[in-house]
């Protein structure tokens, strides 16, 4: 299998002379060491951002084009992997870990305020199931869509369920805990969101928001 760092020598090698492409491809991160095809859609807008600042720290330009070349040289021209982490909730400390893994995952394509809301809305719904379900976990993914790139969360537990759903999520209902401002508000931060849930058989909730153009 192809190595990353060749293909993006072999691709750049028009743009800047030999020992400046040299020193781009020193600067480009350590995990950036791969095989071609392994990096999820994360790190290849994080690498292609590196480039191009470094190219530009060089001397030489970058255009769509070479971009777009560059972008193909990543992923062998297949599609880009989703980005995805599970976080598994069981304590007050895993609820500030799915906060923060939200903000990894999503600084790379939201702006800084979508970056806060996503990561609140995270931590709401972690802290949910923590608070009421006792354990569960958090799936965080950051995946490309037809509509652009769509950071999607699914929070599940298997505690008691919640049996007035639509008057939590109609902003009436306040227990002494915040579950209806938590669930209401998490709606309310998100472009979709589904709650599967009843007494007895858990909770699912599973909301997405697609990255607006920075």
């Amino acid at each position: 299998m192809a190595r990353l760092k060749e293909e993006i020598t072999a691709g750049m090698g028009e743009v800047l002379p030999r020992r400046a492409l040299q020193s781009v491809v020193a600067t480009l991160p350590a995990w950036a060491d791969t095989d071609v095809g392994t990096l999820d859609v994360v790190h290849v807008h994080v690498l292609l951002k590196s480039i191009e600042r470094s190219v530009k720290l060089f001397g030489g330009s970058t255009t769509p084009q070479l971009i777009q070349k560059l972008r193909a040289c990543c992923t062998g021209g297949a599609a880009v992997p989703a980005a995805r982490k599970r976080i598994p909730v069981r304590s007050d400390a895993d609820v500030l870990v799915a906060q923060s893994t939200c903000q990894q995952l999503c600084s790379a394509f939201f702006n800084s305020t979508d970056v806060v809301r996503l990561a609140t809305v995270v931590s709401e719904l972690a802290r949910n199931i923590y608070m009421y379900a006792r354990e569960g976990e958090i799936l965080l993914e950051v995946a490309e869509a037809a509509d652009g790139v769509r950071f999607s969360v699914e929070a599940r537990d298997q505690g008691p369920g919640i049996a007035n759903l639509e008057h939590v999520l109609s902003g009436a209902y306040n227990s002494r805990t915040g579950l209806g401002r938590g669930l209401k508000g998490s709606k309310a931060l998100l472009d979709g969101m589904d709650v599967d849930t009843g007494p007895g058989r858990g909770t699912t909730v599973r909301g997405w928001k697609r990255a607006r153009t920075r």
